[in-house]
């Protein structure tokens, strides 16, 4: 089995879905820098890729900064494209906004994303991120309000070494 490492940045498209009792505030436009590892699983393209990201997200009355670790079992369709799912446990390191003294500091988010290889050295991808935990830490005032994210990411990944080679 290869192992390939390198780093990744990108765009993130971010709201806080809300139930119906509260506003929408729209959304953010944040970034995300990363380091991942891709571990190859055998000669059927099943790979176990790992990352730890910081990454910006909210809405406009929200900015929230994560610290993320998706965890992504993935399948390479080709030599170009993978799919891949995620598990991603993500805590909340900062941001803007006194409402985030609300906010669990804890979220948890399922994602599913595809890679394209844009240049020999690197990948473009995208990424959808679900929030499956409600985020509010349930103050007197709000104990029946729900809020979740949901995010959009799209990256550049760059390998730093790719299967065991040094780019």
């Amino acid at each position: 089995a290869q192992t390939s490492f390198g780093i990744k940045g990108g765009a993130v498209l971010s709201t806080l879905r809300r139930d119906a009792n509260l506003n929408v505030n729209g959304g953010r436009v944040g970034y995300l820098l990363g380091i991942f590892v891709k571990k190859n699983m055998g000669d059927l393209g099943w790979f176990f890729q790992p990352e730890v990201q910081y990454a910006t997200e909210g809405d406009n009355g929200q900015k929230l900064a994560y610290l993320k670790v998706p965890l992504l079992p993935g399948l390479d369709l080709s030599e170009d494209v993978n799919l891949h799912l995620a598990y991603q446990p993500s805590i909340q390191i900062g941001g803007e906004n006194d409402a985030r003294d609300f906010l669990k500091k804890w979220n948890h988010v399922i994602s599913m994303g595809m890679e394209f290889t844009a240049i020999k050295n690197g990948l473009i991808g995208t990424r959808i991120n679900y929030g499956a935990t409600n985020i509010v830490e349930v103050p007197a005032e709000a104990k029946n309000y729900t809020i979740r994210t949901f995010t959009v990411d799209v990256y550049l990944a760059l390998f730093l070494r790719k299967n065991g080679k040094s780019e």
